[in-house]
């Protein structure tokens, strides 16, 4: 019987397992072959929004239990249905970051626990970036495939957690043009839709609501919503910033002390939707004309996130790239939420690009040789707040990480030296005596 090195090792081909965790879904995925041509072997995404919706929102320590609950039997039948075992497998890979706290420690866990019994590299990975690189692998999976967007494109990202205009150069290679000062997109959804009293607190309840209303009718009857930072005067390098704290505070003061009847609600709906696609819609195109004035043009437009599968943005940003003579791309809808294909994807890529004097460096035993190993270290610790760096370089992001837990400690150090210093009586200097009028007598004749 062949040992699960030598199923490895006979075969080049990378076949990545990946696991999503970052917020409340949990989601597991094999991809097979080259960021050329990948293969999605098997796909699961499980949503645990059933479970949080009595509460109102997500809460942390819940969505953690269902991951831990669900994520070993859906690892088991992603690799049934892709007839693959785990000597088949040559990296796993997991989101490290950002995310919750608590959902990132099971999904990193559960990845380095199977790659240090199977011997096989680790890839910690940023859910950004997977997001980034979504457009490509929808295009690349379609059947039969189709043309990914070119380097380098404009990416609009917008999720329930992050929103921010990112310009993709290469697949390790991104520019922050513009992120969102307070909000995220969808989460200004959400907690609008809580607002109107909608069946369920969520952008694609609004999203459905917003097709029976009349925003025009909202600003008549109740009060027009503005669209947020519409006349700010931005610094130059900040002028493409999104916020959206504004939109939801100015819909709470309009309907307080308010019955609203249900088609009032559903006008809501329509109201909040156009302040806030006409913002996002204004901020990409100010990204795109500050990018051409700088001779850096885009080649395309692209959308990804849970936001992105509305409608109404994903046909506004069509309109826009037309007007800007650029293609628009956007990943198919089961790529837009959190997923572990773009994930599996976002670590093939960086298994591609290390440098040959990285392989092997970082694997968990030196004994075993693969044909390409990205940095995979066990000790990479989850980053619930890791921003997409300009190279997303994960050595740095590593040491990084290393200096903060050092800081931690020297401030706890610091804090019990305070406190047992608050308890013991610290030395005082002898008072120094008063000259007598004798002494002051001597000194004058001398």
């Amino acid at each position: 019987m062949p040992r699960m090195s030598d199923l490895r090792t006979k075969s080049k081909m990378s076949r990545i397992l990946a696991i999503e965790t970052s917020c409340d879904e949990t989601s597991t995925a094999i991809l097979s072959g080259s960021t050329q041509a990948p293969t999605l072997e098997a796909h699961f995404i499980l949503s645990h929004t059933k479970k949080t919706h009595p509460f109102g929102g997500i809460v942390p320590e819940v969505v953690a239990r269902e991951h831990l609950q669900h994520l070993e039997p859906l690892v088991a039948q992603t690799l049934a249905q892709s007839h693959n075992t785990l000597a088949h497998i040559t990296h796993i890979a997991a989101t490290c970051g950002p995310g919750l706290l608590g959902s990132l420690v099971v999904g990193t866990t559960t990845a380095k626990t199977l790659a240090l019994a199977q011997n096989i590299p680790f890839i910690p990975t940023n859910h950004l970036e997977g997001h980034a690189l979504s457009p490509i692998l929808s295009a690349l999976t379609e059947s039969p495939p189709q043309e990914p967007p070119p380097f380098p494109y404009l990416l609009l990202l917008v999720s329930g957690g992050h929103g921010l205009l990112l310009l993709v150069q290469q697949p390790t290679s991104y520019r922050v043009i513009g992120q969102t000062r307070d909000d995220a997109p969808g989460e200004c959804l959400d907690k609008c839709a809580r607002l109107l009293q909608l069946p369920t607190a969520s952008g694609a309840e609004l999203e459905a609501a917003a097709k029976k209303g009349n925003p025009t009718r909202f600003a008549d009857q109740i009060i027009p919503l503005p669209q947020p930072m519409k006349h700010a005067k931005l610094h130059h390098a900040q002028h493409c910033d999104l916020s959206f704290s504004g939109l939801k505070s100015a819909l709470a003061r309009a309907i307080a002390n308010r019955t609203l009847s249900k088609q009032q609600r559903l006008d809501g709906a329509a109201a909040v939707q156009k302040a806030l696609c006409d913002s996002l819609i204004e901020r990409s195109d100010t990204a795109l004309r500050t990018l051409a004035a700088q001779n850096r043009k885009p080649a395309a437009l692209a959308v990804a996130g849970g936001v992105a599968a509305n409608q109404t943005l994903h046909a506004q940003l069509q309109c826009l790239a037309t007007k800007h003579a650029l293609p628009f791309f956007c990943p198919r809808l089961e790529l837009c939420t959190d997923n572990a294909a773009m994930i599996a994807y976002a670590a093939l890529a960086r298994s591609e690009v290390v440098p040959q004097k990285e392989k092997n460096k970082y694997s968990p035993s030196s004994s075993i040789s693969l044909s390409s190993v990205s940095l995979s270290s066990l000790s990479f610790p989850v980053r619930p707040r890791w921003f997409l760096q300009a190279e997303c370089d994960y050595k740095k992001a590593y040491v990084r990480s290393l200096l903060d837990v050092r800081n931690v400690r020297k401030t706890y150090a610091n804090k019990t030296r305070s406190k047992k210093t608050m308890f013991t009586k610290v030395p005082t200097k002898a008072p120094t005596k008063a000259p007598t009028k004798a002494h002051l007598q001597t000194q004058t004749k001398e």
